[in-house]
Formats: structure tokens, sequence, C-alpha cells
């Protein structure tokens, strides 16, 4: 029997497959041990109630992010129309499981494709004799959660993949299904998933389709006519992913065709100098964040050194395949780094058009894989050197020590986090600006069942026109009550008119004084702010310093209700400026 039919009877039928549904639950089993929290998460308010608005324009009418450009238009047109059936909180649940499980199938399919393929007939040379699939328990498992060690604990721009249910956890999906295809020599499957990924998340799928361009050359057969070979199998499939792809690149492209370039420039200094200073400018990143990174750096250095004992070409094809994403994928940040401590210095209107492309989010989730599949490698014996006895047996403890990091950072990752969300009391969505880390948790309690209070109270006696002004530090007020706002901190517009407008009116409704500590609203501010933007209803957080109740019809509490926190004034219908 010949080597390949050896590997495909290993790895085929029964035997993979039970294999391969072990490792793909126990891998939904840590996504959700580790990404399952309370509803909303951080994001979800957002990206739910832009798709409750999406299929219903009626939720939230008026307000400026519900109907600003949809950039994640695939999302919405899919995910979102649970909507239109659920509850948020159960679209949102449903959705979470959905992702995770696709996520997770994507996730095992990578991982295993890596060992898979050389007992397969890869063309890769492997030292080493391969592995049957049932003796390779749980490898996905492992190294996906000592994956989400790094990513959690190293990540230097705020980049995540476990968590709530939003477009670019289906990209991600998409993308590691992709890379197990490549590792099995199927650019077929590989190139139009990469398309959809892109279609999904265009930001995501673009960085990784690029990397994939440049890779899938590198490694690929050298010798007389490699780049005609190169095309001849990966051009119609990259036409597939292309047209895939516009699916994303049409909304996102179209919300700012005409707008005046200025208009286009400003919204960028707002995005990356501001709002999304986090993830977009290494000059406004933590010093945690630099520190974080670092380590695992230096980690995945020591690492790769200590792999290149093995000459690299002699590794397994998916391991040097991640391993050269992930220097690729640090290059592409430390490009961006220069464009925002180079061109940022004098010109931060051109470093701001070119940033917010997300320079440093395939950085995030790179490096981490490129750690955690060679300590992975290394652990099941498919990465190593040596053969006579002495030798193996460096190996041996070579695989010992990297199954026990893989077990050790990966279990305490997940126990923690399982401690985390076990303990959790309010969803980080409604958590984020909401609580005053000053006050005990008994004050911190009261004043979130009385944000509940006043949601539904809103939701239930008030009409479903008419726009809100709100509380500076919330970001649900939209997922409780389904009611239109002013402007929300958190709620960004994507394209670029709305934004310029959406920093205007946060720096209209919540002057600030020198200590960036808010200024309470007057009787007079709040009808100026009516006369420019229409407003019918204000929602008063009594927890800003010197917050007094205006000279304005109260609506709630009504009689016989207390509310320690809000309250809700009506502007009089027909009423004019009192000063008019």
């Amino acid at each position: 029997m010949s080597e390949v039919d050896s590997g495909s009877k290993r790895f085929g039928s029964s035997n993979w497959l039970r294999g391969f549904g072990a490792d793909c639950i126990g891998v939904l089993a840590v996504f959700f041990l580790y990404a399952g929290e309370l509803v909303p998460g951080v994001n979800e308010p957002h990206y739910w109630t832009k798709s409750a608005h999406f299929w219903d324009p009626s939720f939230g009418a008026g307000d400026l992010f519900l109907e600003s450009g949809n950039a994640h238009w695939l999302f919405y047109a899919t995910f979102g129309s649970l909507t239109q059936c659920c509850s948020l909180p159960l679209a949102v649940w449903v959705s979470r499981f959905v992702l995770w499980g696709l996520l997770a199938l994507g996730w095992t399919w990578m991982i295993r494709s890596i060992f898979a393929s050389e007992a397969m007939g890869g063309r890769s040379t492997n030292t080493f004799s391969t592995k049957g699939g049932s003796e390779v328990p749980l490898v996905a498992t492992l190294c996906g959660a000592a994956w989400l060690a790094g990513m959690h604990w190293g990540h230097w721009a705020g980049e995540w993949v476990v968590g709530g249910a939003e477009a670019k956890v289906a990209a991600y999906a998409c993308i590691f299904g992709a890379l197990g295809c490549f590792f099995r020599r199927q650019p077929w499957f590989a190139w139009p998933l990469l398309g959809l990924a892109s279609a999904m998340h265009i930001v995501t799928g673009v960085w990784v389709i690029g990397c994939c361009v440049l890779i899938s050359y590198a490694l690929s057969e050298t010798g007389p006519g490699r780049m005609q070979r190169w095309f001849s199998t990966n051009l119609r499939p990259l036409l597939v992913a292309s047209l895939l792809g516009c699916i994303g690149v049409i909304p996102a492209l179209a919300m700012d065709w005409g707008v005046p370039s200025d208009t286009v420039g400003k919204a960028a200094v707002i995005q990356v100098y501001g709002r999304l200073g986090h993830h977009l400018a290494p000059s406004m990143f933590a010093e945690i964040r630099w520190q974080s990174f670092g380590i695992l750096l230096a980690i995945g250095c020591l690492v790769h050194w200590f792999a290149l004992r093995q000459p690299f070409h002699r590794w397994p094809f998916g391991v040097r395949w991640l391993v050269a994403n992930a220097w690729l994928a640090f290059g592409i940040a430390v490009v961006g780094a220069l464009i925002d401590f180079g061109i940022g210095s004098f010109d931060r209107t051109l470093s701001s058009k070119i940033l917010k492309y997300y320079w440093f989010r395939w950085n995030d989730v790179a490096w981490p894989l490129g750690v955690a599949v060679p300590v992975t490698a290394m652990a099941y014996g498919f990465l190593g050197w040596g053969s006579d006895s002495r030798e193996g047996l460096d190996r041996r403890i070579q695989s010992w020590i990297a199954a026990a990091w893989l077990v050790g950072i990966g279990g305490l990752l997940i126990a923690s986090r399982y401690v985390e969300n076990s303990k959790s009391w309010i969803p980080f969505g409604d958590k984020a600006r909401f609580l005053s880390k000053w006050d005990d948790e008994e004050t911190q309690r009261q004043h979130y069942r009385d944000w509940l209070a006043v949601c539904m109270w809103i939701q239930q006696n008030t009409d479903r026109e008419g726009v809100w002004l709100t509380p500076r530090n919330q970001q649900s007020f939209k997922w409780h009550s389904h009611r239109a706002e002013l402007a929300c901190t958190k709620d960004m517009p994507q394209n670029s008119a709305a934004v310029s407008e959406w920093a205007a009116r946060l720096d209209d409704a919540y002057p600030l004084n020198a200590e960036k500590i808010q200024l309470p609203w007057t009787t007079e501010r709040l009808w100026d702010l009516q006369k420019k933007y229409g407003l019918r209803y204000v929602l008063l957080d009594q927890r800003v310093p010197n917050q007094g109740p205006p000279l304005l019809p109260i609506l709630y509490p009504p009689p016989g209700e207390t509310n320690q926190t809000f309250s809700v004034f009506e502007f009089p219908v027909h009423a004019k400026h009192p000063s008019k």
C-alpha cells in the first residue's frame, strides 16, 4: 500500500470522523467557556440595534447611527433577520451559538489539516512518522485554548475573535476554514472562503487575502515556470473570491461616494485619533498593551528559534504557513506604526486616511497563532529533531514541556474566564461606561436596576417616534428602549459624513469642563438642543454633578413610583423656546 493510501486510510472514514467530531465539540466548549458572558456583550447593542433597524426602519427611526451607512451589509441581511422573529437577547444567543459553531468547525478543520496533510500525501517533507487521527487527541482543542490565551493576554491593538455575535466572527470562521483548505492543497475551496470572509467583514478579509497571496506563492514549488504554475492553480478561484468580496466592498465604498475629501479626512482623524485610537493608532495604545505584546513577541521568537533546530523546509506545511503569516502580519503592523509615528507627527489627516483600515488587526490574531501552532506541533511530535535514542529522549522531553505549556496556559485562561463570567451580574454591554468604579457594589446594582426600569418604562409608555437626549455614560439605551437617540459615544457611524455629524452632536450635547467632567444640562441649554436637533424627550442622569431638574414637564417617574437615578422629561408639543 502506498504512503498516500496508508495515510488516507488512517485519517479516513470512521476513525477520522470520530476524532474530528470530538475535537470540534471540545473547541466549541472552549469557546463557550471563554466567551459565554451575559447578553449584551460590549459590541452587541451596536450591531443588533443596527440589525433591527435594517429589517424594520421604524425601530429607532430618526437615530443618526441606525440610519447611517451599512458597512456590514451581509451580516445585517443574514443574521440580522432573526430580529424579525426573536427578541434582541434571543436573536443574539442564537447567533452566538451559530457563529461559535462555525468558528469551531473552521478552527478544527484548520488545525487538524496541519497534521493530516502530511499523511494524506502533502508535498512538504516530514522527518517523523505521522500519527493517525485517533492518535492526535483534541489537538485543535488544546491549541485553541493556548491561542486564545496568547490573544487575550498578549494583544497589541485590542483585537479579539471569540466573543459576541458580530460580523467579524463569521469572517474568521471562513478564514480558518480557508487556511485548512490551503494546507490540504484545495485552492478552489480556500480562495472563495476568503472571498466570503471579505463579504462578511471587508477589512478583516482583505488583509488576510493579501497575506495568503504572498505566502501561497512563497511556499509554492520552486523551479522553472513557478509563476505560471501558481497562476494556473490560483487565478480562477481568486477571481471567484474577488466577486464574493464585492458584496462587502461595494457597500463600504458606496457610503463615501461623492463626499468631499475634506469631510473624509476630518472623519478619518475622528476615527483614528479619537473614537478608535486604541485600535488604530499605536501612539494611543496603552502602555500595558505594548508591554504585553512585547512579551508575546519575545516568546514567539524563542519558540521559532527553538523549532529552527530542524530546518524550516522540513516543518509541516501548515506550521510553515502560519509562522510565515505571523511574521508577515507583524511586518504590516510595523509599517502601520511607522506611518503613525512618522507621517502622523506632521500630517494627521493623511496618516488617518491610511491607518483607518486596521493595520494591526490581523497581527493580533496571527501572532498568537504563530506561537500556539508550533508549540502544538512540538507537543504532538510533529516538530522536533533527532532519531537516535539520546536525541529521541530529548525530543520526548521537548514534547512533554510543550504539552505542559499548552495545557497550563490554556487551562489557566479558561478557568479564569469561567470564574469571571459566572460571577458577573451585569452584561458588559451595559457595564461599559455605565458604572462608576468609585461606587460600592450595592450602589452599582441600584443604578443598574434604575436603568433597566426607566428603559422598560420608555419602551412601554412613549411614542416610537421622537429623538431622545440620553445620558453620556451609557451605550445600551437603544437596546433596551428601542428608541432613537441624538448621539451615543459608542455608536460611531461608518460613513464619513455621518461621523462628522456624530462628533458635532457629542460636542453639543455633552460639554465638558477642564477636568473632562460633564457639565450639567440647564433648561436653556436643553431648549437650544431641541431647536437645533428637534429633540422630543430628555432622559436625565442625576449622577451628573450639580444636575438639577429642568423646567420641562416630567413624565417619569410617575406618581407612586421612584427612581433614584433617572428621570424623563418631554418638550411640550408646539411649545417654543422660552426665551423667544
